[in-house]
């Protein structure tokens, strides 16, 4: 990738090649994610780029809670929000802090609370034991204050940490 990076950007790093294209990419992404299953291209490309892309993530936070919040929700495949799940887990190792208030509101209210609610079988209790593992995973960040939560839309906060601590 740095060979690339420098061919394409004239002694460009790594980081500055994923800023250059994630634009275009996540829009694109954006108007596919409504059809992802788990064996899309599409979503493939998305939880590779946000792992390879690393703190430039920071810089695209709002196209990329965008296009979790259409993946994530309840109704969609339970496979594909599970590894959404994790790989918000895994984002939240490379960025520092969250632009707005807004976009933690909507990463707990839109896309792991709705998982965290009880619904019968395997494949749901796994799903909330991710959802559960990504809010601890959240809390536990540097990027995260309980004040930057101006609300919890399903749950009061004295549910969502009863929740995590039983």
């Amino acid at each position: 990738m740095s060979t690339l990076a420098e061919k394409i950007l004239e002694n460009g790093s790594v980081n500055q090649l994923y800023e250059k294209f994630a634009s275009e990419l996540f829009s694109e992404l954006n108007q596919t994610s409504k059809e992802w299953l788990r064996s899309s291209r599409d979503r493939f490309l998305f939880e590779t780029f946000i792992m390879q892309a690393g703190s430039s993530n920071r810089h695209f936070l709002n196209e990329i809670i965008d296009i979790l919040q259409v993946v994530m929700h309840p109704d969609r495949d339970p496979e594909v929000r599970n590894q959404c799940l994790i790989l918000v887990a895994n984002l939240l190792q490379f960025i520092d802090g969250f632009e707005t208030n807004l976009s933690v509101d909507v990463l707990i209210n839109e896309c792991i609370l709705p998982n965290m609610q009880w619904k019968a079988g395997r494949t749901a209790a796994a799903l909330r034991a991710t959802a559960i593992a990504t809010l601890w995973a959240l809390f536990q960040s540097k990027t995260f204050h309980f004040q930057q939560v101006t609300y919890f839309k399903y749950f009061p906060i004295s549910r969502v940490v009863h929740l995590i601590l039983v």
